[in-house]
C-alpha cells in the first residue's frame, strides 16, 4: 500500500473521530445548559425557594428565625397583630434579627409572646425584647428551673404587668379576623424527670396555629415522651401543613409515628451552622425524607419565611444552599 492508498484509508475515521468528538462536545454544552436553566426555574433571581402557591393577597406572615442554635418565630398579620414564639440565644438574636423583623411588618405591639421552656437557646434574647418591645400578653409554661436569665425575665415581666397566662393544654388566642392559635402541651400533669424535677424539654410548650385553612406546629422542645403522649391523646389537632421540628432536629424527636400524625408537608428546623450537637440528626432527615416532607433549615436557608391567604402558602428562604 502506498503512502496516497494510506492516506486514503486513514481520512474517513479521522473525520469520523473528528465529528464525534464534536457532537459529545455540542451534547455536553446542551445538557449544561439545560442543567442552568433548571437551576435558574428552581432557585429564581432572588435566590429563594417557593413551595405551594397563593391565589390571592396573603393575610399572615410566619418567620422561622435564623438564630443559630437557638429558636425564634413571629407571625405577623395584615390586619395589625403578632405573635413571638421563644426568643433566641441572647440580646443579639433579639436585636439582630427579632427586631427587624417586626419592624419590617410594622409591628408596634407584640399581642402575644410565648415562651416554649426556660432553657437558654430559647429565652436568652427575652430580657432584651422587653426592655425593647410592648408585649400585651405573655405565655410561659411555668416551669421549675435556677436558669438565672428566666428569674431576670419573670421580674421584668412582673414590673412591666402584661396580662400573664400558665400555658397549658387547651387554651386558644385569636390574632385579628383570620388567625386562631390553640396550645396543644403540657396538661396541669407535667411530666418529671427521674429526680422529680421538672422535664423541660418534654413540657415544652406546643402550638398549633391556623390561619384560615393554612396550618402551623410549633412543638419547642418536644421530645418522645411528649410527642407519644400527644400522638395518643390528640392525634387530629396534630394534623397540619407545616412543622416546627422538635428540639433543632434531635434523634430524641420527630418519631416516626409522630410524622405520621402530623403529616407535614414541610418540616422547618431551626439549628445552628457546624454546632457542637451534630443537628440536625441523620436519623431525622431520614425520617423526614421518607415522609416525604419537605425540609428547611435556618444553617442552611437562613430565617424562613411563609406567607399564606388563608388557602394556599408560600415559602422563601433567606439564603440558599451551594
Amino acid at each position: 500500500m502506498n503512502s496516497r492508498d494510506q492516506f486514503r484509508s486513514d481520512a474517513p475515521r479521522s473525520w469520523l473521530h473528528t465529528n464525534r468528538f464534536n457532537l459529545f462536545l455540542i451534547a455536553t454544552l446542551l445538557v449544561s445548559a439545560a442543567l442552568l436553566a433548571l437551576v435558574y426555574l428552581q432557585w429564581g433571581d432572588d435566590d429563594s425557594i417557593a413551595s405551594g402557591q397563593l391565589e390571592s393577597d396573603p393575610i399572615a406572615t410566619f418567620a422561622l428565625l435564623d438564630v443559630g442554635q437557638a429558636l425564634s418565630a413571629a407571625l405577623v398579620t395584615t390586619d395589625g397583630h403578632s405573635m413571638v414564639y421563644d426568643f433566641g440565644l441572647t440580646a443579639g438574636d433579639t436585636e439582630e434579627t427579632i427586631l427587624p423583623f417586626l419592624a419590617e411588618h410594622e409591628v408596634e405591639q407584640i399581642d402575644v409572646a410565648i415562651l416554649s421552656h426556660p432553657h437558654q437557646d430559647h429565652l436568652g434574647g427575652l430580657p432584651r425584647l422587653l426592655e425593647s418591645a410592648t408585649i400585651a400578653h405573655y405565655v410561659d409554661p411555668a416551669l421549675e428551673t435556677t436558669n438565672q436569665t428566666y428569674a431576670q425575665s419573670l421580674e421584668m415581666i412582673e414590673d412591666l404587668q402584661p396580662e400573664v397566662t400558665v400555658a397549658r393544654q387547651g387554651q386558644t388566642y385569636t390574632l385579628g379576623e383570620h388567625v386562631e392559635m390553640e396550645i396543644l402541651w403540657p396538661t396541669d400533669d407535667l411530666l418529671l424527670e427521674p429526680d422529680g424535677s421538672h422535664n423541660l424539654n418534654d413540657n415544652s410548650t406546643v402550638v398549633r396555629i391556623d390561619i384560615g385553612d393554612a396550618s402551623i406546629l410549633l412543638t419547642g422542645d418536644l421530645e418522645r415522651e411528649g410527642e407519644n403522649i400527644l400522638v395518643d391523646t390528640l392525634a387530629a389537632p396534630l394534623d397540619v401543613d407545616i412543622l416546627q421540628v422538635g428540639h433543632h432536629g434531635s434523634n430524641t424527636s420527630s418519631q416516626t409515628h409522630f410524622l405520621n400524625a402530623v403529616t407535614p408537608s414541610a418540616g422547618l428546623i431551626p439549628v445552628g451552622r457546624d454546632n457542637q450537637y451534630g443537628h440536625p440528626h441523620r436519623e431525622v432527615m431520614q425520617r423526614l425524607r421518607e415522609a416525604e416532607i419537605d425540609i428547611y433549615r435556618t444553617d442552611v436557608d437562613g430565617t424562613i419565611t411563609l406567607e399564606t391567604d388563608g388557602s394556599g402558602w408560600l415559602i422563601t428562604t433567606e439564603r440558599t444552599a451551594p
